[in-house]
């Protein structure tokens, strides 16, 4: 089992990347494997493309997806936002792959954020997975993120949560349960 997460932080340092550690120290010792593909905040900058291409060609071997990103004025950046509505629109075979997004703020607006990129996951038909609480982290800078006690375990939380919907899809499968058919 594979999760495949998207850190759209300004740098690999960044206040996302710390949720993103977080949650794949987690993932790890649930079993899981997990990779982190940094594609950065600024669309001129992002080679939007080769990023949807580079996902694409992971779609076999990634069972559950995490996005994570700042939150700024109360939405998802827009790097983030065009490279999901490119993905899901080239990829038929996210269907039914657990996902969640995650969203560091300095201080509100994260929940509006968090809103805004699950409505791409339910449009595609893709399993949410939550945990605790909203998945979060307010934080400016890096070091006050790792001080969001309460944040970094609704992190870790949403990890176990992703491995625990993999294991059961992954039984359900090995006891002849399909997954189902959209109309």
């Amino acid at each position: 089992m594979k999760v495949l997460m998207l850190d759209a932080g300004p740098d690999p340092s960044s206040t996302t990347a710390v949720a993103l550690h977080e949650i794949q120290s987690q993932l790890e010792q649930e079993g899981v494997e997990s990779e982190v593909l940094f594609i950065g905040h600024d669309p001129d900058k992002c080679n939007m493309d080769a990023v949807v291409q580079e996902m694409l060609g992971k779609t076999s071997e990634t069972d559950g997806y995490i996005f994570a990103c700042q939150g700024h004025f109360g939405v998802a950046n827009s790097c983030l936002a065009t490279v999901l509505h490119r993905f899901f629109n080239a990829d038929s075979t996210c269907v039914n792959k657990p996902v969640s997004a995650v969203i560091t703020c300095r201080r509100s607006g994260g929940t509006s954020a968090l809103a805004e990129l699950n409505s791409f996951f339910t449009m595609k038909g893709l399993p949410l997975v939550s945990s605790s609480y909203w998945n979060v982290l307010v934080g400016n800078t890096p070091e006050l993120v790792r001080q969001d006690t309460e944040g970094l375990k609704t992190m870790r939380n949403l990890a176990r949560n992703m491995a625990w919907m993999l294991k059961s899809i992954e039984a359900g499968k090995a006891a002849g349960l399909a997954k189902p058919t959209l109309e």
